[in-house]
């Protein structure tokens, strides 16, 4: 099984968190069809254990740091290096 750290931090945009957990879901929902299991787990990660306040006045406790010891690549997206 896959497993995703979703990285939230202050001020984002709570959609840039909720939907690509609801993505997820989603494909293991389309995976459980075939093969009956899941395919995909996913937790919320912070920079560090404290509450987390996302846009709309939204706050997040994540499952744990960034620093936990957990093997993974980060991938970013900088809207200042698009334009």
């Amino acid at each position: 099984m896959k497993q995703v750290a979703l990285l939230a931090f202050n001020d984002a945009l709570a959609t840039s968190i909720s939907l690509p957990s609801e993505l997820l879901t989603a494909a293991n929902s389309v995976s459980r069809l075939d093969s009956r299991k899941a395919i995909i787990s996913s937790e919320f990660v912070g920079l560090n254990r404290q509450p987390i306040s996302v846009s709309g006045g939204m706050e997040m406790l994540p499952s744990t740091d960034i620093n936990n010891g957990k093997d993974c690549l980060l991938y970013t997206s900088d809207a200042a290096d698009e334009e």
